[in-house]
């Protein structure tokens, strides 16, 4: 994929140095977009490039993300789908109306070759959960449910484990200490233990197949 203002005699189109690209487009403005962007920074492949689309408005629905992504690609690329790929990622939510939601953006994705979901459920912090030891201690229906008492179930556990015993959802208070390699590769472990790796089945259960996608920016063991 080629940025459209990058001067051809630089780097041509169709060149063999020039890289694909993988263009990610997040539901949340700070949480997501940080932690791709740390990956990006400390352990992305030298195979591909990496573009986190930063957000700039406060819609999160799973129609935004798409048209957020389209419109990126529109103004930033000639997207050559051949080489290049767009990840969306989403959470599933509790929400019915959310559920409908994602499902009609899986079928645009599906006429899209080069166009994939990465899917959490019920929550993005189950993903983040997973970069720490154990998962298989926690009740799989506490963590599905996911009930609040003031905070839901999973993000009071993922404050748990990180050395402030906070977590913050807040621009540029993303827990940078997570994200190490060892707490990665783990997390995709771990992640493999949940059988519903397709979208249709984890819109059901809980769930993620956001290691698909971390396994295309770094070089997984």
């Amino acid at each position: 994929m080629g940025f459209k203002n990058r001067n051809q005699e630089e780097i041509p189109e169709e060149s063999e140095l020039a890289k694909p690209f993988l263009v990610i487009s997040t539901e949340g403005r700070n949480t997501e977009p940080e932690y791709f962007n740390l990956i990006k920074d400390r352990f992305s492949s030298k195979l591909v490039e990496i573009d986190v689309i930063q957000k700039n408005s406060n819609c999160s629905s799973p129609e935004c993300v798409f048209n957020d992504l389209e419109k990126h690609l529109q103004e930033k690329y000639d997207f050559r789908d051949v080489f290049d790929s767009c990840w969306l990622v989403l959470d599933r939510e509790k929400s019915e109306k959310q559920r409908d939601k994602i499902l009609n953006i899986f079928q645009k994705v599906k006429e899209k070759p080069a166009y994939h979901i990465a899917l959490t459920n019920p929550i993005f912090e189950f993903w983040l959960l997973l970069h720490f030891q154990d998962i298989k201690k926690y009740d799989s229906t506490k963590l599905f449910l996911n009930e609040k008492n003031g905070r839901d179930f999973i993000t009071e556990e993922l404050a748990k484990k990180l050395p402030k015993k906070t977590y913050i959802k807040k621009r540029n208070k993303f827990p940078k200490e997570m994200v190490t390699l060892e707490n990665i590769e783990r997390a995709v472990e771990q992640e493999k233990l949940f059988e519903h790796q397709d979208i249709e089945k984890i819109l059901d259960n809980l769930g993620s197949n956001i290691g698909s996608l971390v396994s295309k920016l770094v070089d997984i063991k």
